[in-house]
């Protein structure tokens, strides 16, 4: 729920950048004082020129509206550069605490949360703080500075008029909270269900190939359709609580001006008072000038009501616990590759563990295998190698040191991942590659993509490492993909390298060449290799098999397959699946 807290926060942003709303506003209440004064000069007209018959000061008085004009021009240039500089300014600040947040945000915080929703409050949220605090709050000041300067210049010139304006004042302010009441929870509801079709939008576009494969184009068109139509009718509502509430308050104020009218019109028909024409057609214009703060009262309200909701989808995302955080006296150190698990468990909230009393001893230089079927556990647990989470039981050791004890950027750049699901960025192929180590040369990059089995795919495009690839490295083949990601990990030169099943996209050929290629990459390294090839896994030192988050088989290749154990029943799976595919082949070419 938008507490008073939120509201304090956002102002404390604000503040940093006084300077310029102050600027802003100052301008905003002379540009209100100027603009009160021309009924002033239209009641001299009025008296002096017409019904005086005195020209002596039309001159003046006509040079003086257009003076004023250029005047209000310049205030309201003024008013509005400074508000929406300023507001921009803390928008800024705000975007990017909210994208640092996200950066350092833990996985299982990020899992839990909805892309498009995450989008939404960066982007769609933002824009309707930065509208509050540039737009909507002037206004609101504007309002309130009207409505006293409009009473106060009443009361001190004509106090006959003003029991009219005290009438009329709290039936305005009675309609704009109202209009409030109403539109909260419309804007809530209509910003909720924008973020859900932003997420819709997103999921489809990622799943469009899947769409097409099972031809349900129709139906995801009709899912589609209703959500958009929803928020167009939440729209709607929402407009025509908006739109009424001004025909309302100007109706009022016409018969406010009506009175002034009517009540001023008989006073000086039957000389029962002092006012004057002038000051009759004054006063009458001060009442119709009363739209503009209603207007911009209602205005200040809708931008209110949005803004409780956005201020608090974005503070919320601001104010979130970050999980993983540096220690108050971090370790920074090159690492061994020593790594140790002692009795680690983990699991998300209200979901069973992940990984249960797992503890593992990997020396400097060892090649540890993973083998296990889906959901077994065995991406969860290389994510905890460099804080991705923590455990919720048990601890991690990197070189008999606490991994919570390190520094988070030391600890992560001596760790190289290649996970399962290659993410490339729509970057060049050289900046995908040193992404980790931007001061890299070229010919370091070239290096680290001939181990890759890289270097020859990547010289046949016509820009070679300057080649542009698509959103995700769509451009690129699963296997072109996955060596850039080899590439990349190779690049840093890590002390622990991490295989989340990296060849799963590659041909046997590809496999083979980078197999032969890594055997001297790996030397000296702490290589954790996951897959579901018996091949990937062969020279291993330790083979561990998991099954729902526990370690249930753990040797040589050679010790398992004596088990007779999964590993073995896995072994004479894909054994038997290579003997038909080579019977196919001989097969195949007789």
């Amino acid at each position: 729920m938008y507490s008073e807290k939120i509201q304090s926060q956002l102002f404390q942003e604000a503040k940093k950048d006084w300077k310029l709303y102050t600027m802003g506003i100052l301008s905003m209440f002379a540009s209100v004082q100027v603009n009160l004064l021309n009924p002033v000069i239209i009641r001299n007209i009025i008296d002096q020129v017409l019904v005086n018959k005195d020209t002596t000061n039309l001159y003046f008085l006509v040079s003086s509206i257009i003076l004023l004009s250029v005047l209000t021009g310049a205030l309201g240039f003024s008013n509005r550069y400074f508000n929406e500089k300023a507001g921009e300014q803390t928008v800024y600040s705000l975007r990017n605490r909210m994208f640092d947040k996200i950066q350092s945000q833990s996985l299982s915080f990020l899992n839990q949360q909805e892309t498009g929703q995450l989008l939404a409050k960066i982007t769609s949220d933002l824009e309707i703080v930065k509208s509050y605090l540039s737009r909507e709050f002037r206004l609101g000041l504007n309002a309130v500075y009207y409505f006293i300067a409009i009473g106060m210049t009443i009361y001190l010139t004509q106090k006959s008029f003003l029991i009219i304006f005290i009438i009329l004042l709290p039936i305005l302010l009675v309609i704009s909270v109202v209009y409030g009441l109403k539109a909260r929870p419309l804007f809530k509801e209509r910003r909720k269900q924008y973020s859900l079709l932003s997420s819709h939008i997103q999921e489809k576009i990622q799943a469009i190939e899947t769409v097409r494969a099972f031809a349900q184009e129709d139906r995801e068109e009709n899912i589609f359709g209703e959500a958009n139509k929803k928020y167009f009718d939440l729209f709607i509502k929402s407009v025509i609580v908006r739109r009424l509430t001004l025909p309302v308050a100007v109706l009022l104020v016409s018969f406010g001006s009506i009175a002034i009218l009517y009540i001023g019109g008989m006073d000086i028909i039957s000389g029962r008072s002092d006012v004057t024409p002038g000051q009759l057609v004054q006063f009458n214009l001060y009442m119709l000038m009363l739209t503009t703060p209603t207007r911009l009262l209602g205005n200040f309200i809708t931008g209110y009501t949005r803004t409780k909701v956005s201020a608090e989808r974005v503070f919320d995302l601001i104010n979130s616990d970050v999980e993983i955080i540096d220690p108050d006296n971090p370790v920074i150190k090159d690492i061994d590759g020593k790594v140790e698990f002692h009795n680690v468990s983990f699991g998300y909230e209200n979901m069973r563990p992940i990984l249960i009393d797992i503890s593992i001893q990997m020396e400097p230089g060892e090649i540890i295998g993973i083998i296990g079927g889906t959901g077994s556990g065995k991406s969860t647990l290389i994510q905890l190698i460099p804080r991705f989470f923590d455990p919720i039981e048990g601890y991690i050791k990197i070189d008999d040191i606490d991994i919570r004890d390190y520094q988070l950027e030391n600890l992560r750049k001596n760790i190289g991942i290649v996970s399962q699901e290659t993410f490339l960025f729509s970057r060049s192929i050289r900046d995908n590659i040193a992404f980790g180590k931007s001061d890299a040369t070229i010919d370091d990059i070239i290096k680290a993509s001939r181990v890759a089995q890289a270097h020859e795919f990547i010289e046949k495009f016509p820009e070679g490492y300057d080649t542009i690839v698509g959103e995700r490295g769509i451009t690129l083949s699963g296997g072109q993909q996955q060596r850039l990601s080899i590439a990349r990990a190779l690049l840093i030169n890590p002390s622990i390298l991490i295989f989340d099943d990296s060849t799963a996209s590659i041909d046997a050929t590809t496999e083979n060449e980078l197999q032969e290629a890594l055997n001297t990459l790996i030397k000296n390294r702490t290589t954790i290799i996951i897959s579901q090839k018996i091949s990937s896994l062969r020279k291993a030192g330790k083979i561990l098999v998991l099954d729902h988050g526990e370690i249930i088989e753990e040797g040589t290749h050679d010790y398992l397959i004596a088990l007779k154990g999964i590993y073995y029943e896995v072994y004479r799976t894909q054994e038997d699946e290579e003997l038909m595919s080579e019977l196919e082949i001989i097969l195949g070419g007789n």
